[in-house]
């Protein structure tokens, strides 16, 4: 396939992608209605090897997008929003049909609770509106609200629109999850792992202009089959990052946050880094203190973090990837870094505690929690993308060497380890699920006082104290 670039985008507000498949009588009368928004924007089309005239109408027309990808091969709608997914700047993103059903004016409606930080996905909703529509096919309309019932079913959301063609969605969300319908069914898809996300949902009411198959409609019963069909396979929230499933699945468990915060309070100075925060977990616990850094690679997890906390004046939230050192950090002033359930996502942690090591000022402590014990490595770390769990030996060699002395280091959880060998090794799970966080609820304060009793010689996790010489 061949791109054509325009001109550059600088992280617009929004990116609108427009499948186009033989629309040469409205994709530029669509174009120019998208030109006239008045928001910050990037427009990428992508032309799914139109036959009509449509793709030398777009070469003849570059005024009116940023980005042109031309397709060799026709691949379906999913085809063109996955291509455009991959050229996309903005903050939030939307899919634009290019056959004027939908009004490129409502961008403002569906934008408002993104930019307000109230929402994470937006839908346009052509049935909750008290606003025009074209009277059309019945058998259309019941099709969708029958495919909408089905799918809040799955889902255990109250859309009233799931197949609408107006979802503007943050980018960062976006990024974690594959699609992977071709076709129609793609909005499906989206709704089922989005919805496993536990994301903040909102519908409008948006103005639909709809089009019979004479003037060039394209969905058939054949698509609202295979929408079926998705709505059963992604209904359970399929995507790509088991580890966001995970801490979305533990969110609540704070007895196990605290057991682990009680661990590392005593260490914890005024001026404190958590590498790796994820959602969050650990943030709440620590509120109290001066300062506090939370950092993440990903732009999903730095979106979820700046909304939680973007009042609490103590609380700073920045990018940082551990295994590209940023010195910008090392001026900071940081006096503890704190990371849970994180180095063993790393494949050359070694060179993470190095840059650990820069960071700290002189007398800080690095305070780690990490998955315990190779013999308990099984599907369950694998799918989890661990590269290794650890013994006290290992991580405190691997300190050393990065120049830290060791101050303390002991397991955690002992009744967590047995849970994990029985699922992961004995019965083979491949993740965690929701029985096994239920589970380890109920256990938690028998783990709690064996290991209060015994101190004892195995663990789920290792915690080590290091500190960087005066």
């Amino acid at each position: 396939m061949s791109k054509k670039t325009m001109k550059p985008a600088s992280e617009p507000q929004l990116s609108v992608i427009v499948p186009v498949y033989n629309e040469v009588v409205t994709v530029l009368v669509l174009l120019e209605k998208v030109r006239d928004i008045q928001i910050d924007k990037q427009v990428i089309v992508v032309d799914d090897c139109s036959t009509d005239g449509s793709r030398q109408l777009l070469q003849d027309h570059p005024e009116l997008y940023d980005q042109l990808v031309l397709r060799e091969t026709n691949g379906g709608k999913g085809v063109c929003v996955k291509e455009g997914l991959r050229h996309a700047t903005g903050e939030f993103v939307i899919f634009q049909d290019a056959d004027l059903e939908y009004e490129p004016q409502e961008y403002y409606k569906l934008l408002e609770p993104l930019a307000e930080n109230r929402a994470d996905v937006v839908f346009g909703s052509r049935f909750w509106s008290g606003q025009p529509h074209r009277v059309l096919y019945y058998r259309h309309s019941l099709g969708n609200r029958l495919l909408t019932t089905l799918s809040n079913w799955r889902t255990d959301l109250n859309l009233t629109d799931m197949m609408t063609g107006y979802k503007m969605i943050r980018r960062s969300t976006l990024e974690n999850i594959e699609i992977e319908e071709c076709g129609f069914a793609m909005e499906a898809e989206l709704v089922g792992k989005l919805a496993a996300r536990k994301l903040i949902f909102y519908e409008v009411g948006v103005k639909y202009y709809g089009r019979s198959y004479e003037e060039g409609k394209k969905t058939t019963w054949r698509d609202g089959l295979r929408a079926l069909w998705a709505i059963w396979k992604y209904g359970q929230g399929r995507y790509k990052d088991v580890g966001a499933q995970t801490l979305h699945k533990l969110i609540g468990f704070d007895d196990y946050n605290r057991e682990i915060f009680k661990h590392v309070e005593p260490h914890l100075g005024r001026n404190i880094m958590e590498a790796g925060s994820g959602i969050g977990s650990l943030a709440p616990l620590m509120r109290k203190f001066k300062s506090i850094t939370l950092t993440d690679v990903s732009d999903y997890y730095l979106d979820v973090l700046s909304a939680a906390y973007k009042r609490d004046s103590n609380i700073h939230v920045r990018k940082y990837d551990l295994m590209n050192h940023d010195p910008e950090f090392e001026k900071l002033g940081i006096d503890t870094i704190v990371t849970s359930n994180v180095l063993e996502h790393i494949e050359n942690d070694e060179q993470a505690l190095h840059n650990f090591f820069k960071i700290l000022k002189p007398g800080g402590r690095a305070v780690i929690l990490v998955p315990a014990h190779m013999a308990l490595y099984s599907d369950l770390d694998k799918n989890l993308e661990h590269f290794r769990r650890y013994g006290k030996a290992d991580l405190t060699g691997k300190l050393r060497s990065a120049g830290f002395e060791i101050e303390r280091v002991k397991y955690f959880n002992a009744v967590g380890a047995i849970g994990w060998w029985v699922s992961g090794k004995l019965f083979r799970a491949g993740e965690i699920a929701g029985h096994h966080v239920s589970m380890q609820k109920i256990l938690m304060p028998i783990s709690r006082l064996v290991d209060a009793i015994t101190g004892p010689p195995f663990g789920l996790s290792v915690i080590v104290v290091a500190r960087k010489p005066e």
